[in-house]
């Protein structure tokens, strides 16, 4: 076992139990949307497939100096860009 920069946990639970317990949930949350890489196996597959987690954060993100939100949509490639316009 390692660990440092980088490292990651290989694990399909989904931590609720710690995420419960915790002052700060959604640290952990983020900690965990980032780190836990999850695994399955496809018929016939000796090998696991592994899910590793994504590059960026998929919740809505506001950018205050244009008054941008970022909204994710169900597909994992498509954002909504909303600006609020001048009144």
């Amino acid at each position: 076992m390692a660990s440092g920069d980088g490292c990651c946990v290989v694990s399909n639970d989904q931590m609720r139990d710690h995420s419960f317990g915790m002052l700060r949930p959604r640290s952990f949350s983020r900690w965990r949307d980032r780190h836990v890489v999850r695994f399955c196996f496809r018929e016939w597959q000796q090998e696991p497939t592994l899910e590793f987690p994504r590059i960026f954060s998929s919740i809505m993100q506001f950018e205050p100096a244009s008054s941008t939100w970022h909204i994710p949509s169900h597909e994992s490639s498509r954002w909504l860009w909303a600006q609020h316009g001048a009144a």
